[in-house]
C-alpha cells in the first residue's frame, strides 16, 4: 500500500475579535490559542493507496483553503470521500488541521466526522457535527451558542460570560458539561430516551419512564441560561 503526506501552513492576520468559519469533511482538528492577532492554519494530508499512481491521483485531489474577507477567516477542506473511510476516521483519505487562533475569536464548525479538540478559547461558539469526538477545554461562552451534533461525545470544560446562553441539540451519544457550580445559571435539560447524572450542582433530575429532565437554578436571579435537548443517550453536569 501506497502512503503519501505532506504539511502546509498558512497565517493570515486579524484585527479585534475575527470570526473562524470552518467547513471540514473529515479528520483530527485541534485548534488552540495564542496571544497574537493571527490566524494559523496549518494542514496535513494523508492519503493510503493500492498504489502509488492512485495515492498521487487522490493527494492531488485534496485541497484545502483559508480565505479572508475583514475579519472573517473560512476555511474549507474538499476531497472526494470513498467507502472505505467510513467507520475508520477517514483513514485513507484524510486531512487533518492544527489551528491557532487568538484568544478572543468566534468559532463557526460544520464538520462530518473525526475528531475536534479546542483549547482556551473565549467567543461565540456554533458547532454541527454528524459523527465526532469534541472537547472543548479551558472555554468561555460569550453570547448565544448552539451545539448541535448528530453522534457522538462531547465534552465541554468551561465558564460562562456575563448573559451568556448555551443550547445544545444532541440525538444519539453522550454530552458532559464542567462548569464553575457558582454560575448563574438556570438549566433545562430533557432527554427522550437515557440518562441525566448531575454531580456537585443544586439541581436534581426526575425520571418519567425512559425520559428525563432536571430543570432548575443554580443561584438566584440567573443571568445565564443553559437548555439541553437530547434524544438518545447521557447527559451528565459537574459542578467545580
Amino acid at each position: 500500500m501506497a502512503k503519501f503526506s505532506d504539511s502546509t501552513t498558512q497565517t493570515l492576520a486579524v484585527i479585534g475579535t475575527p470570526a473562524i468559519v470552518l467547513k471540514h469533511n473529515a479528520g483530527e482538528v485541534t485548534i488552540t490559542t495564542s496571544d497574537v492577532h493571527q490566524v494559523e492554519v496549518t494542514a496535513t494530508k494523508h492519503v493510503h493507496a493500492n498504489s502509488e499512481a492512485e495515492a498521487q491521483k487522490q493527494f492531488d485531489a485534496m485541497s484545502i483553503t483559508a480565505d479572508q474577507s475583514a475579519d472573517t477567516i473560512t476555511i474549507r477542506s474538499k476531497y472526494a470521500q470513498g467507502w472505505l473511510e467510513w467507520g475508520h476516521w477517514n483513514e485513507y483519505r484524510r486531512i487533518d488541521l492544527a489551528i491557532t487562533l487568538p484568544r478572543q475569536a468566534n468559532l463557526r464548525v460544520r464538520f462530518n466526522a473525526g475528531r475536534l479538540h479546542v483549547t482556551g478559547l473565549t467567543g461565540t461558539f456554533d458547532l454541527d457535527a454528524n459523527a465526532c469526538e469534541i472537547r472543548l477545554d479551558e472555554v468561555t461562552f460569550v453570547g448565544d451558542n448552539v451545539l448541535k451534533y448528530n453522534a457522538g461525545d462531547l465534552r465541554a470544560d468551561g465558564q460562562f460570560a456575563p448573559s451568556a446562553a448555551l443550547q445544545v441539540r444532541m440525538n444519539a451519544g453522550k454530552f458532559a458539561l464542567i462548569m464553575p457550580k457558582d454560575t448563574p445559571a438556570h438549566f433545562e435539560v430533557h432527554c427522550t430516551a437515557g440518562d441525566i447524572k448531575i454531580r456537585d450542582l443544586p439541581i436534581e433530575s426526575t425520571r418519567h419512564f425512559i425520559s428525563c429532565e432536571a430543570i432548575g437554578d443554580l443561584q438566584p436571579n440567573p443571568t445565564n441560561q443553559v437548555k439541553i435537548d437530547a434524544n438518545a443517550g447521557e447527559v451528565v453536569l459537574t459542578g467545580k
